[in-house]
C-alpha cells in the first residue's frame, strides 16, 4: 500500500529515513572505501570534502533508481542487485591494490570530488539501493519518493561526514609524519582488499545459488 501523505505518517517515515540513512553511511564497505580514497589527505578540510561528495554521488544514484522503479512501475531483480554488491567488492579491492601500490613520491596528493562521487554512485546502485527500493514499493508518488531520498541520502552525508571527521583527527595531528601516514595508508588498503574481496565472493555465491 502507498505511505499515506498524513503529516504525521510521512514525519515518521521521514525520520526512521534519516536513521537509517545515518546508519547506512557506517557500512564496513562504505567505510572502507573513504578511508582509501582519504588516506593520502593531510588537509582536514579536503576530507570532509571528500565525504560529501561521497554521499552526493551515493544519494543522486538512489534518487535515480527509486524514480525509474517508481516511474515504470518495476523492481531490480534479486541477481541484478547480486551484480551491483560484486562490483563494489571488485572496486574495493582495485581501491585498496591501488593504495597498496603506490608510494608517496610518486602518489597525487589529492584525491578529487569526482572520484569520490564516482564510487559513493556505485554504493547507491549495490545494497543501499534496497533500502530506497523497499520504499518506493510503498511509495508510489515520485516527489515523496525525493523527498525520502533526499532525506536518507542527507542521514548518510552526515553519518559520512561524523566518520571522516573522527578519522581525520590522527591524520591531522601526525599530518608531518610519513612513518604514520604510510602505515595508515597501507591498514586502510589491506581492509579496503579484505571487505572487497569478500563482498565479491558473497555475491558470486549469491549468484551461483540462485
Amino acid at each position: 500500500m502507498p505511505i499515506s501523505p498524513e503529516p504525521a505518517l510521512l514525519s515518521a517515515a521521514l525520520a526512521s529515513g534519516f536513521l537509517l540513512g545515518f546508519r547506512h553511511a557506517l557500512d564496513p564497505d562504505h567505510i572502507a572505501a573513504v578511508s582509501t580514497l582519504s588516506s593520502t589527505q593531510r588537509r582536514y578540510s579536503a576530507l570532509l570534502q571528500l565525504a560529501v561528495w561521497w554521499g552526493v554521488g551515493h544519494t543522486a544514484m538512489l534518487a535515480i533508481s527509486g524514480l525509474l522503479v517508481v516511474l515504470l512501475k518495476t523492481s531490480i531483480p534479486p541477481p541484478a542487485e547480486l551484480v551491483f554488491e560484486g562490483m563494489v567488492g571488485l572496486m574495493l579491492v582495485a581501491l585498496g591494490f591501488r593504495l597498496l601500490n603506490r608510494s608517496h613520491e610518486d602518489a597525487p596528493p589529492i584525491r578529487t570530488g569526482r572520484e569520490a562521487f564516482l564510487v559513493g554512485a556505485l554504493h547507491g546502485l549495490a545494497g543501499s539501493a534496497a533500502v530506497v527500493l523497499l520504499a518506493a514499493a510503498a511509495i508510489d508518488t515520485p516527489v515523496y519518493l525525493l523527498l525520502f531520498v533526499a532525506v536518507f541520502g542527507s542521514g548518510s552525508i552526515i553519518g559520512m561526514l561524523l566518520f571522516t571527521g573522527l578519522l581525520g583527527v590522527p591524520a591531522y595531528l601526525y599530518r608531518d609524519s610519513e612513518w604514520f601516514a604510510r602505515w595508515f595508508s597501507i591498514a586502510a588498503a589491506i581492509a579496503s582488499v579484505g571487505i572487497g574481496a569478500l563482498i565479491f565472493i558473497a555475491s558470486i555465491r549469491g549468484l551461483v545459488v540462485a
